[in-house]
């Protein structure tokens, strides 16, 4: 994963950020896309950006330069998962981490895989709001993608961690660290990387065939 660090991801500022035109709003401003690394997202991690979310900066775990969702399945490469938990039971931090120890295929030993976990601005001290970016051992297509991160969910799910299934969407805007009360992050860089199509094979075929199933019966 090392030679994949310096990725250049796609990024921008605020929900409007657009290199895109649009027809039916042919006066839309355009603003040529930011891009972002691995390494680059970590130094946000210790030291995120302090603005209002208009302002800030979000990234998409590919590197085509795209936000359109169609464009993103069909020519993306997708380098992290990722989980955005923003339900009012979500674990703090330091619980959080004991339940990713126990998740099938993610735990290494005594250390988790390598991935970044941080607090959302809107966090508060009695409702967590925490993301979690996991770098992959090699890059998805956009179909591996979205099965792999139904997987991720899934199994967030069945350890009592909701997260918000929008995260399955290829255009899916991530808000990179943002300072607010109560932020905390945390992040490991000393385990082996995720492989989903290897470390969830099993669950990943088990979806593949369920839509070959349901193409069949349509």
């Amino acid at each position: 994963m090392s030679h994949f660090n310096q990725a250049l991801m796609i990024s921008g500022i605020g929900q409007y950020h657009t290199n895109e035109a649009d027809p039916e709003n042919p006066n839309k401003k355009l603003t040529p896309y930011l891009t972002i690394t691995w390494d680059e997202i970590l130094e946000l991690v210790y030291n995120p950006q302090q603005v209002d979310k208009s302002h800030a900066q979000w990234f998409i775990p590919s590197v085509c330069l795209s936000r359109s969702f169609s464009v993103q399945e069909e020519r993306g490469k997708f380098y992290f998962l990722w989980a955005d938990l923003d339900d009012k039971n979500t674990p703090k931090l330091e619980d959080l981490i004991n339940i990713l120890e126990n998740m099938d295929g993610f735990d290494y030993g005594w250390t988790l895989k390598n991935c970044a976990i941080y607090s959302s601005r809107s966090a508060t001290q009695y409702h967590q709001k925490t993301r979690i970016l996991i770098p992959l051992s090699e890059p998805l297509n956009g179909d591996d993608w979205i099965m792999a991160q139904q997987t991720l969910n899934d199994k967030l799910q069945a350890l009592g961690v909701n997260a918000d299934r929008a995260t399955e969407r290829t255009a899916q805007l991530c808000y990179l660290p943002n300072k607010g009360e109560f932020y905390n992050s945390i992040s490991f860089q000393d385990g082996s990387y995720l492989c989903p199509l290897k470390d969830w094979a099993k669950e990943i075929q088990d979806k593949r065939d369920e839509l070959i199933a349901q193409e069949i019966e349509l």
